[in-house]
């Protein structure tokens, strides 16, 4: 059944000879808007980065950012700033809209919202190579190459982070789940994030402990570690609903230095070649 929904939804996006960089918006809009044909779109999985859903007020008054709170915003409040509203996915659609999807076709949106996501790679880098490194990683690439060195390392806008291998766990079983039958996680909003919070000094210590010859060349003199912002976001949902047991920052660390490393060092080979 999984493999099937699955299948179909791939053969529909091949018919109607669109690629997937249109984005999940462009695909929805034709399948609700526009009578596009796609009969077997029963799953749909969105991924939109946390801050996108957050409303920085509500940070002076809670730092914490429960599930329920996700995308709750419909319509802006008018003394609001508008920067302050950024609602990608309302729980709440218009009228406009609720008539549209009461008439196109039925399928499931499920949300999965992560913060920073560390981890190693295994799509092929391409000749940009290490530069190619999606923005969360490129942080722990500039550590591992030396480019702080000489510096402080760099303090994270929020200490939280999710294991790309946790995230991607997320999304496939939220497929194969609500592919199986169960209805109870139909249109979920989830926030995925791991329990401890982080920051870079927290990889510089790993390194100096797992990697120590290396350390020595590429991570400036020790420092304290500073105290994390007040910042927290619940990702417990996602374990219970998903399953998803997070990993802990040391082993995300530890297998995406290992593979820098081996990178770096290919690199330079090729470089001198």
């Amino acid at each position: 059944m999984q493999e099937a929904i699955i299948l179909r939804l791939r053969i529909e996006l091949e018919r109607s000879s669109l690629s997937w960089k249109l984005g999940p918006v462009s695909i929805l809009h034709l399948s609700i808007y526009d009578s596009w044909n796609c009969e077997y779109l029963a799953i749909v999985i969105v991924t939109r980065w946390w801050p996108l859903v957050l409303i920085p007020d509500r940070f002076s008054r809670d730092p914490s950012y429960p599930r329920r709170k996700l995308n709750t915003t419909t319509t802006p409040d008018p003394n609001t700033p508008t920067e302050q509203v950024t609602p990608p996915f309302s729980t709440t659609p218009s009228p406009t809209t609720t008539s549209k999807l009461n008439n196109g076709p039925a399928f499931d949106l499920t949300v999965i919202c992560p913060p920073l996501v560390f981890g190693p790679w295994v799509h092929p880098l391409g000749p940009s190579g290490l530069a190619s490194l999606n923005h969360s990683n490129s942080e722990i690439r500039d550590i591992v190459r030396g480019e702080y060195r000489d510096s402080r390392l760099p303090e994270p806008l929020a200490p939280l982070w999710v294991d790309v291998r946790d995230a991607a766990l997320a999304h496939v079983e939220a497929i194969l789940r609500l592919g199986s039958g169960h209805g109870e996680l139909s249109n979920g909003r989830y926030t995925i994030c791991s329990p401890k919070r982080f920051n870079y000094h927290m990889v510089g210590e790993i390194i100096r402990e797992e990697f120590p010859e290396w350390a020595e060349q590429v991570l400036p003199p020790k420092e304290e570690i500073p105290p994390f912002v007040n910042i927290s976001l619940d990702g417990t949902l996602v374990t219970r609903d998903l399953g998803v047991a997070y990993r802990s920052f040391r082993e995300c660390v530890v297998d995406l230095v290992r593979q820098l490393r081996e990178e770096i060092l290919r690199e330079a080979e090729a470089s001198r070649s």
